[in-house]
């Protein structure tokens, strides 16, 4: 049973080089709650995305299908699968594609610099306790007094199709919180998640100098399976 951060970092990292494959990576699929953050974005003006855990690249893919050559998107990921999945789909309808392979839970982001927009869906729940100090410290970075970020949370434990996955002989002597989830379709695997509540994400970033706005919006647009969140540096 993984135990130390370390440990539930590599169970989830190698959840996803092995069970990856089994799920919808099509570039073109989209998630329900992305239409209603383009209001945050530029109308008339270039603008550069940061996608921390970008997975397949679908967002910047849906970037480009919305605002086209005016984003310079750099992704970042830390899965050999993804990274080649991402290389072998390039999204040319935009300005610039960078592509990056970081473990953004243990090593310095080294991502080029700051962004507009910096964006990770699907991301913090893979998030240990015991890394948020490195993840939050480098996400300060990348932030600039202007920088907007978007940042999703997975309420796995409210859908009872997914609460159902939480592996309980696995998961009882951990925090409240923190569980594995199996996977079972393809091939079995085992991921480390951790239920973020509302206040908590807010309370959290507070801490390490975000100003957190939920955004009720896009998160009921996902009909509860994702939770959104505004983040800005505080003044």
């Amino acid at each position: 049973m993984p135990k130390t951060a370390d440990e539930l970092n590599n169970l989830t990292k190698n959840f996803y080089e092995t069970c990856a494959q089994y799920w919808n990576n099509s570039e073109n699929y989209e998630w329900r709650g992305w239409s209603h953050i383009l209001k945050y974005f530029p109308t008339n003006s270039d603008f550069s995305v940061l996608d921390l855990g970008a997975g397949s690249g679908r967002f910047g893919h849906y970037l480009g299908r919305e605002f086209g050559k005016r984003v310079d998107y750099t992704a970042v990921d830390y899965t050999d699968f993804y990274v080649e999945l991402m290389q072998s789909q390039p999204i040319k309808v935009i300005r610039s594609q960078k592509i990056l392979q970081k473990d953004l839970f243990q090593k310095p982001w080294g991502v080029g610099g700051q962004a507009d927009f910096v964006c990770t869906f699907g991301l913090i729940h893979h998030l240990p306790t015991d890394m948020r100090d490195h993840f939050f410290g480098e996400l300060l970075q990348v932030f600039t007094p202007d920088t907007i970020g978007l940042v999703t949370t997975w309420q796995y434990l409210d859908q009872p199709r997914l609460a159902k996955k939480v592996v309980e002989e696995k998961s009882h002597d951990m925090p409240g919180a923190d569980n594995i989830l199996d996977w079972t379709k393809g091939q079995y695997g085992e991921r480390y998640s951790h239920h973020w509540s509302i206040e908590e994400v807010v309370e959290v970033g507070g801490q390490y100098g975000f100003a957190v706005e939920y955004l009720p919006e896009p998160s009921a647009a996902e009909n509860g399976l994702n939770n959104y969140f505004l983040f800005r540096l505080q003044n």
